[in-house]
């Protein structure tokens, strides 16, 4: 039976010290083997976390920091750095909320593009929503139009944007204004057989070296919208404007990729304004809306427009591209890119030209170099220097140019184009009506008024609801556009396979007549999922010039296990004095099963020019017929998988005849078992062999493939990696040194020659923070080398299962030891000769541990190392920077602990083609340490290193550093203050090449045989309103040069 409780009876004690202070026998890091090996966290800054900075609302949740730095030292120069970061989020009242993004972190490049979602370094947004369907945005905002055919566009903008849509009525209002970040190009991107990228992208004319927009690209494979990252179809590099396909895509020479993005335009301010409307009305969506941008032609970025230059810019042009002159006089400077005016006579004309100089009396101007073709320009490259490329006239031959670089720079033109639509959607009983009507207004040139074009546009669709007849439900859809020719769109908003069928050998622009009709229906059946039935008829007038009828229609059925699809596509259009015709079938049939499915796919694409008279073949853009037999994976088994087998034929025209091309046969496997919390596996891969009958009949092998998995049996081991190869290229580099904030650069300059001029092989790697004053930028160039890739990586965790610690004395034993790696891969090699590589990286940690959880001893060994090679221009480079240690730790008291460390290592770089600039280094090293724990307050730290570096190949020239070091923290507890300081005595024995050398500075560490001294110190103060002072100061004495310092003093404000 129940028992009844009238009174519960509570025993507790009252604990007089307050739980918010800690109280502990032992520190963390005493549990923790690698916690000695590392600065103590108890001394290093710390911040608080988040501050009210907007009042005392408790509705708004700010976050982020402000920081501001100077750098200053006796042989620098004066930095002012600057970082700012700002999230808030919440309600400023009962009818208003807040977003807000502020961020500015002066980074220099995009992020990448390997990842489906992107992360933007500097954005500013601030938003404000009202209860009431206000909306208030500003900053870096996105707008897009409502529904609709004939105005698409997505941009990026900087500017104000504000919406009205109140919760209880179903209209809508958007007005955006601002100015845009990039400019839209829309292309066909010509793909080589098996490779799978790099692939270099334009601009919407042409220009090289451009940079897309972060995000803004669209990529699409016969219609179909690709996904970017490492595990999806593709990825970009937004710098330097190159795509490489994974192993997910096929390529091959037909596949007809068409890609969409933004880019950098740094050619005129451009601004854009767009509005839309909508409103429901009855069984009617009534919109309208309207989209306008103009570049500000008065005030170009690129160049300074003078009333002389604007009148030749007036002048009609068939190419798209202004070319502007790119000369400034801008004084002469000291290791600048800076030319001298030159004239010369050659066959008894005068030429004047821009010549390189370094002399102050003559070198004062700054040239800008485009390239411009073959045989187009009057200068050639000449060489690469730190600052950037040199360009060398060349004199012309019987009044004809030989050189293929012009002295200006190519800036589109500055245009206007708007767009106004409205239209409306009418649904009744699963019927649906929709009409629009647009205008457009276009001018190509804003130098030229005269070029200004208005056009019209009108669209009618029906799509009706469906009937059941015979056991299909049925419905129509009819589709009617008119338009005149001259109508610009803003973006593409005809399908990616409409422009693919009617674009012909040269464009079809100019063959447009007045007006462009097009026009579809289609009547579509359809029982299930695997029993339907549709056709289209569709046809287009755009003149006498362009014409002609598609026509296609799909099936699908099933008859007990065997199931059939099929479509087709066919076109007869005249396109100028050609006739186009298009044949484009897919045909398959698979039989089901629950545990394999056998099936064959038939596909063939097929495109002919024929003449309009006579019927002879003068082109084609692709003619291919392709086999595939497959098994696949069944309905009831775990997992899926296929292994297909492909044979394909390529012809091409040659003398009004079809001939063979190349023949390619190909195995392509993919498997996806059902993961788990233990493991996972997927494999991707496909082995092609292309035969060409050209003059050169030859044999190319090409091998795409991935796997990833992962291994977990148990909670202390866990193994998992994954490797990938393809057909690629690789891209032959050049590079320059451009100057940067103190500390954020890479490298410094030493002058070896002693002339007072910056050549590349003078630029050393630096050591110290007031040397790294200099960053490596690398140039692209056009030269790519065929080359077959390699990427893998292998991490793996090994220790014993927790119970075996209190288990048998071998189970303790073996749980005092664990394993930690992890190795990436990846490289290139020259598929011409498998063994040459053309870039790699490679990337190695292994660690053993024993007794790793030890409270008085405890000890690890590994290898770190790191080695890379790349192609330049010049030649290859390569890196290698790997050591063994082994280090070691006992703890004599809580106060006390001794750590040992020993490391031999190797450090090279091979770069053949400069002089002094190879070298491979070998180096030993003891470091012993003693950390003493005076009290709560106070620590010290001391420390010697003895190490001995050698050359590789002259072990008699060597380093030996003998460096005592103290360091004495302070850090009160739970005070918002600290100083740390350090001094360090070091004293050097050389005995190698001469001082002045790359190998010499590296063996030295950037010091100097004898006596050095290296002092410094860092205080931090945090207020409580979230503001953090940080003076860091450091200097050495090298030997026989005196004293060098450097300083940064450091505000933060974190909230």
């Amino acid at each position: 039976m129940p028992v009844t409780l009238d009174s519960v009876e509570v025993c507790f004690q009252l604990l007089i010290n307050q739980l918010q202070t800690p109280f502990q026998l032992h520190q963390w890091s005493e549990y923790d083997s690698s916690a000695l090996f590392a600065p103590d966290e108890e001394f290093i800054p710390k911040s608080f976390l988040t501050q009210q900075v907007f009042g005392d609302s408790p509705n708004l949740k700010p976050e982020g920091f402000l920081s501001r730095s100077l750098a200053v030292g006796n042989q620098q120069n004066i930095f002012l750095n600057s970082r700012f970061q700002l999230e808030v989020e919440g309600n400023l009242s009962d009818d208003l909320s807040m977003s807000a993004v502020l961020r500015d972190s002066q980074f220099p490049f995009q992020p990448e593009g390997n990842t489906q979602q992107i992360r933007e370094f500097d954005r500013v947004y601030l938003g404000l929503n009202h209860k009431k369907g206000i909306r208030v945005a500003a900053g870096d905002i996105e707008i897009m139009p409502l529904e609709g055919r004939f105005l698409q566009y997505q941009k990026q903008v900087m500017g104000l944007q504000g919406v009205y849509q109140p919760g209880h009525s179903s209209s809508y209002l958007e007005i955006a204004a601002g100015q845009g970040r990039g400019r839209f190009t829309s292309q066909w991107l010509p793909l080589q057989e098996g490779l799978a990228g790099p692939y270099r992208l334009l601009g919407d004319n042409g220009e090289s070296n451009i940079q897309i927009l972060a995000g803004s690209e669209r990529v699409y494979l016969e219609g179909k919208q690709l996904t970017r990252g490492w595990d999806g179809d593709y990825i970009i590099d937004f710098n330097t404007a190159e795509i490489t396909f994974t192993p997910q895509v096929q390529v091959t020479s037909a596949l007809p990729i068409r890609i969409e993005y933004e880019y950098v335009d740094r050619s005129y301010p451009r601004v854009i304004v767009a509005g839309k409307a909508s409103q429901n009305v009855g069984n009617w969506t009534l919109w309208a809306q309207a989209y306008r941008h103009q570049d500000d032609a008065l005030r170009p970025f690129a160049f300074s427009l003078t009333p002389s230059l604007q009148g030749a810019l007036s002048e009609p042009s068939s190419t798209g591209i202004l070319q502007v002159p790119a000369q400034d006089s801008v004084g002469f400077s000291q290791g600048a890119l800076i030319y001298a005016k030159k004239d010369t006579l050659v066959s008894g004309e005068v030429y004047a030209f821009y010549q390189y100089s370094q002399a102050p009396a003559d070198a004062h101007w700054q040239v800008s170099f485009s390239y411009v073709g073959n045989g187009q320009g009057d200068y050639v490259l000449a060489q690469s220097l730190p600052q950037g490329r040199v360009y060398t006239w060349v004199p012309p031959v019987d009044g004809t140019s030989q050189g293929n670089y012009a002295a200006v720079i190519e800036v589109p033109l500055p245009e206007k184009r708007q767009i106004v639509s409205a239209g409306g959607r009418m649904t009744n009983n699963g019927h649906q009506f929709d009409i629009e009507m647009a205008t457009s207004d276009y001018v190509g040139n804003l130098y030229l008024p005269d070029s200004k074009m208005q056009a019209f546009a009108g669209w009618l669709a029906y799509q009706s609801a469906t009937k059941e007849v015979f056991q299909y439900d049925w419905s129509v859809s009819t589709n009617v556009e008119s338009r005149q020719s001259q109508f610009q769109e803003v973006e593409r908003y005809r399908s990616v396979e409409f422009d693919r069928f009617w674009r012909g050998q040269k464009g079809i622009d100019s063959l447009l007549g007045s007006y462009d009709h097009w026009g579809k229906i289609r009547i579509e059946g359809r029982k299930d999922a695997h029993r339907y039935v549709w056709a289209e008829q569709g046809g287009r007038y755009a003149g006498v010039n362009v014409n002609g009828w598609e026509q296609a229609f799909g099936i699908g059925q099933q008859w007990g296990a065997w199931q059939g699809t099929g479509k087709m596509y066919l076109l007869n259009g005249r396109l100028g004095e050609s006739i186009s015709r298009w044949r484009n079938h897919t045909w398959e049939v698979v039989r089901r099963g629950k545990k394999m499915q056998p099936g064959y796919r038939f596909r063939e694409e097929f495109q002919a020019f024929e003449n309009l008279n006579r019927g002879s073949l003068l082109g084609s853009n692709m003619n291919w017929q392709q086999h595939e037999v497959f098994v696949q994976s069944g309905d009831s088994t775990i997992g899926t998988w296929k292994v297909a087998y492909t044979y394909r034929i390529d012809k091409t025209p040659a003398s009004q005849e079809w001939i063979h091309d190349s023949e390619t046969q190909a195995v392509a496997v993919n498997w996806d078992p059902i993961t788990s919390t233990t493991y996972g596996l997927n494999l991707v891969g496909q082995y092609r062999r292309l035969k060409t009958f050209g003059l050169e009949r030859e044999v190319q092998p090409f091998l795409n493939g991935q796997v990833r998995g992962y291994w977990e049996p148990y909670a202390g081991f866990r193994i998992q990696g994954g490797y990938a190869t393809q057909t690629s290229r690789e891209l032959r580099r050049e590079f320059v040194y451009l100057p940067v904030p103190l500390g954020q650069g890479t490298h410094t300059w030493q002058d070896l020659n002693n002339d007072g001029l910056q050549s590349l092989d003078e630029f050393l790697e630096a050591i110290y923070f007031n040397e790294k004053e200099y960053a490596r930028f690398f140039v692209p160039t056009t030269d790519y080398i065929p080359a077959q890739g390699h990427n893998g990586d292998l991490t793996l965790s090994l220790a014993s299962p927790k119970s075996w610690r209190t288990g048998t004395m071998v189970q303790r034993l073996i749980s005092r030891f664990s394993f930690s790696g992890r190795m990436e891969y990846r490289h290139k090699a020259d598929i011409a000769s498998l063994d040459m590589p053309l870039s790699k990286v490679v990337q190695h940690m292994y660690t053993v541990y024993i007794n790793r959880g030890g409270l008085k001893w405890g000890l690890e060994t590994g290898y770190l190392g790191q080695e890379s090679l790349q192609q330049l221009s010049q030649g290859p480079e390569s890196f290698l920077n790997g050591h063994y240690f082994t280090e070691g730790r006992w703890s004599l008291n809580s106060s006390n602990s001794l750590v040992v460390r020993y490391e031999k290592g190797n450090r090279s770089r091979i770069a053949d083609f400069w002089e002094g600039q190879s070298w491979q280094l070998i180096h030993h090293q003891w470091k012993p340490e003693w950390r003493w724990v005076l009290n709560k307050q106070w620590r010290l730290v001391g420390n010697y290193r003895w190490q001995n570096t050698q050359e590789a190949q002259l072990p008699s020239h060597f380093a030996r550093i003998n460096e005592v070091q103290a360091q004495l923290q302070w850090q009160p507890q739970e005070a918002a203050q600290s100083l740390r300081g350090h001094i360090s005595y070091i004293s050097l024995h050389y005995n190698g090449e001469d001082l002045g050398q790359p190998i010499s500075y590296r063996m030295l560490e950037g010091l100097q045989p004898g006596s050095n001294w290296r002092i410094g110190c860092d205080w931090t103060q945090t207020m409580p309103n979230g503001l953090q002072l940080i003076f860091f100061y450091d200097a050495r004495n090298v030997s026989g040069t005196g004293w060098i310092h450097s300083g940064n003093a450091q505000v933060a404000w974190v909230f």
